[in-house]
């Protein structure tokens, strides 16, 4: 009995022993993961300061003065209204507002412009003119962009 009872102790024992050696080995392989995704996600960031950083360690400073500047300005608001105004003008270009299908793809373009704040109300009006062709009121969105090219005269050019 004694015998039988030192045996299960061993056996126990081997056993915590092995779940000892697993828990280290996946822990050990968990780490380098998380290591190995670390050091992938910083070489392949696009910050210019991380890249900055990497060209510094491996002594290349000269390959970052060959890159162009950064510059984050914002389009002056003259920009951004002729830019829009193209945009719409396109968008809405030879369409008829006769075609439910045609009437929804322009509606998602025009829904992607960037509009100023002088020319959201044209965007909306575009949009409802358009939400009517698309639901089969023709009669009603041909009228609302009638309505619009009355009003600005660059929407009818």
């Amino acid at each position: 009995m004694k015998e039988e009872s030192n045996t299960e102790i061993k056996s126990v024992h081997h056993h915590l022993a092995m779940v000892s050696r697993v828990n280290m080995i996946l822990s050990i392989i968990s780490f380098v993961l998380v290591l190995l995704f670390g050091v992938w996600y910083l070489m392949t960031s696009d910050d210019v300061s991380v890249s900055r950083l990497f060209d510094r360690a491996r002594g290349a400073s000269e390959a970052v003065s060959d890159r162009p500047a950064v510059t984050n300005t914002a389009p002056s608001a003259d920009e951004l209204q002729a830019t829009y105004r193209a945009d719409l003008k396109k968008a809405l270009s030879g369409y008829g507002f006769d075609d439910s299908a045609e009437a929804e793809k322009r509606l998602y373009t025009v829904l992607e412009l960037r509009a100023p704040a002088e020319l959201k109300n044209v965007q909306l009006d575009v949009v409802v003119a358009l939400n009517s062709a698309k639901s089969g009121n023709y009669d009603d969105a041909k009228k609302r962009i009638a309505d619009l090219r009355n009003s600005y005269a660059w929407l009818a050019e």
